[in-house]
């Protein structure tokens, strides 16, 4: 966790679920945990709700993700338009 450039979302998998996390712990509030998804659930989604709740702040934060083996790897930011 310490590899991350916050405040960011994290979508960490264990093979099986997926769950959804706002890291941050300093500039807009405290690090939560999102939800978890499985099956045909897309993380993304869950991150663009929560975007959607204040998207001055979090729109076009990092994503990062951790595969079940614990590789780190940083995606392309979420950015919704705004119209």
């Amino acid at each position: 966790m310490e590899d991350f450039d916050r405040p960011c979302y994290v979508i960490a998998s264990n093979g099986f679920r997926e769950s959804v996390s706002y890291e941050d712990d300093w500039c807009y509030g405290k690090s939560r945990q999102l939800g978890t998804t499985s099956g045909d659930e897309d993380p993304r989604d869950t991150i663009k709700a929560d975007i959607r709740k204040a998207p001055a702040e979090r729109n076009g934060l990092p994503l990062y993700f951790v595969s079940d083996h614990g590789n780190v790897s940083r995606r392309r930011a979420i950015r919704l338009r705004t119209c």
